[in-house]
């Protein structure tokens, strides 16, 4: 009996995996690296630090013109700078998105997008302060992507990922992608 119910188990899988192939040709996955500047306004007196993080987008393709994307990172080095006269550091500790990704084929091989969305950044903060700061905004960006291989593409992307007064975080993310 147990048999019979891991093998009825066994063809349910096969056949929802069989049935998503075709929803799962519109997905890609996406690596890579964010070169991140940060500029950090305290009292009249503003410091820029470059911290970076690592991450990973899973996209999903709609239309032949616009995709959806989540996005996470985490920070892989702190940037330091000197604040009020005291050295210190920040290390963005996570960062997670939702995106629309509005896409236009120049040729065969390079595409060009714009991402619109919304983020969260947590970052730590070590120095004279400490402590810990979430920002949550608006994001936007722009890049393009070359189509390695049939499946396989690289790409740049530049993202402003929180802009107020005090606080403003850009990245430049070089990153490597794969079409399933």
């Amino acid at each position: 009996m147990a048999r019979e119910s891991a093998l009825k188990k066994a063809v349910w899988g096969a056949g929802v995996l069989l049935a998503s192939l075709p929803a799962l040709a519109q997905t890609y996955v996406e690596g890579g690296l964010h070169l991140v500047r940060m500029k950090v306004t305290v009292d009249g007196e503003t410091v820029r630090v470059d911290p970076k993080m690592l991450g990973v987008t899973l996209g999903y393709d709609l239309t032949p013109y616009l995709s959806a994307e989540a996005m996470l990172a985490t920070g892989i080095s702190s940037g330091t700078g000197i604040l009020n006269g005291a050295p210190g550091s920040i290390r963005i500790d996570q960062a997670v998105g939702l995106l629309v990704k509005p896409r236009w084929r120049v040729n065969e091989r390079v595409e060009v997008y714009a991402k619109l969305g919304w983020s969260s950044i947590r970052l730590s903060l070590e120095g004279q302060d400490g402590g810990s700061y979430q920002a949550k905004d608006n994001t936007y960006g722009v890049g393009a992507s070359y189509q390695i291989t049939e499946r396989a593409y690289a790409s740049v992307t530049y993202m402003a990922l929180h802009k107020e007064n005090r606080f403003n975080v850009s990245s430049v993310r070089l990153g490597v992608g794969y079409r399933f």
